[in-house]
């Protein structure tokens, strides 16, 4: 039998240590929102990111950071009406560069999106990118040929998730296609153990959970998505793209 060399990304040891090195971060996380008052802050009701940064006497972008962290986390819940993963704009300007010829949007909540437009810079020859602020349960969604869903679906209910993705099928047409990057249980939802806490987690504050493949593709089937691919990434999160 061979050994496995020390460090080995696939020994069980090098995982086990960096499942205690991410439950340090996690920690570190929890104690610095509480060190700034984050969750004194939103106690009363919900916040968007500018008031909270005011409270706390923190920047935006640190503020929208710490606030993406603890709600991945599910110390705190964000609201309906998050955008599509849009964020900073760093993954928009990222396809924008590999597609120069393409139109490529930003969908996100309202604060999120003056944040974005605040903070990014667009290097100069980069094609230009859109910024659409609005609620992707409620405002019309642009008409695209590719949807990016990051991390998006796990935050809601199954009948939420399907919701949003029967809009998507609408809004997009015939042609289009969509891209999910999400945690993915393994067939029965019994592993891996990480996205099983993660599901615990979402279920708990979100109401949302983490799903099976199989869920996906029925989910985006439905929707309309009915040619259906995964590519595992080696890490926490697969990316699946399904096309109608």
């Amino acid at each position: 039998m061979a050994d496995a060399a020390a460090g080995d990304p696939g020994d069980g040891d090098f995982r086990l240590l960096m499942d205690y090195a991410h439950g340090f971060m996690v920690s570190q996380v929890l104690f610095t929102a509480s060190d700034l008052g984050l969750f004194e802050a939103l106690a009363p009701g919900p916040l968007e990111t500018a008031a909270v940064a005011r409270a706390l006497g923190s920047s935006p972008r640190g503020t929208r950071l710490l606030l993406d962290a603890c709600a991945g986390l599910g110390l705190v819940r964000a609201e309906p009406g998050r955008g599509g993963g849009g964020g900073s704009g760093a993954l928009a300007a990222a396809c924008a560069r590999l597609h120069p010829t393409s139109s490529v949007s930003v969908f996100d909540t309202h604060d999120v999106i003056a944040t974005a437009r605040a903070h990014f810079r667009r290097p100069r020859g980069d094609p230009p990118i859109r910024f659409l602020g609005g609620d992707f349960f409620r405002s019309p969604l642009p008409r695209a040929d590719l949807y990016i869903l990051a991390r998006v679906l796990h935050d809601w209910t199954d009948a939420d998730a399907a919701r949003l993705l029967g809009r998507i099928g609408r809004a997009g047409g015939r042609g289009s296609a969509l891209l999910l990057v999400e945690a993915v249980l393994t067939p029965g939802g019994r592993g891996p153990a990480r996205a099983l806490l993660l599901s615990l987690t979402m279920l708990l504050q979100t109401r949302g959970r983490e799903r099976t493949e199989a869920e996906f593709r029925a989910m985006a089937a439905a929707a309309g998505f009915t040619r259906f691919q995964r590519r595992p990434t080696g890490g926490d999160l697969e990316v699946m793209l399904a096309r109608k």
